[in-house]
């Protein structure tokens, strides 16, 4: 139509990409006996990485401490294109002491402004395998009547 006239005709259009991935704890509570191993796990929960996003695995200490109760983790987990879950074993020391349940927790931290990360703490309870036997120095005992 020659009554319409378009000045500008061309404009340049950008389209920002802040689509973000999710990668967070596959378990936000995990349970150990003492001296035992748990199994951990972080994954991709939603979106694509085009490119190696780094995700640091910590543990910070609660009423469980380390290395007393258990074995501190710092660990680099690298998430890739192929590389959409990883898990790490958490060791629990094994101890003669009677306590109670204790527990310590996991953080997830990255400086990567592309990646969300949710859920980016677990708790891990130790559970105590101590137990206080109590019993008779004998199984019989003979006590005269009057005594």
């Amino acid at each position: 139509d020659g009554s319409v006239n378009l000045n500008p005709d061309e404009a340049i259009v950008t389209i920002t990409d802040d689509d973000r991935v999710t990668i967070g704890f596959e378990q936000t509570t995990y349970t150990v006996e003492e001296g035992l191993v748990v199994e951990v796990c972080v994954l991709v929960t939603s979106g694509t990485l085009e490119s190696d996003a780094i995700v640091i695995l910590s543990s910070v200490n609660d009423d469980a401490v380390a290395p007393g109760d258990y074995d501190a983790i710092t660990e680099v987990l690298i998430f890739s294109a192929s590389v959409n879950r990883i898990c790490r074993n958490v060791s629990s020391v094994d101890d003669d002491i009677l306590e109670e349940d204790e527990d310590f927790t996991l953080i997830l931290n990255t400086t990567d402004g592309s990646v969300n990360l949710n859920p980016d703490e677990a708790s891990v309870t130790i559970t105590d395998d101590d137990r206080v036997t109590i019993g008779f120095e004998q199984t019989t005992y003979t006590v005269e009547e009057g005594l």
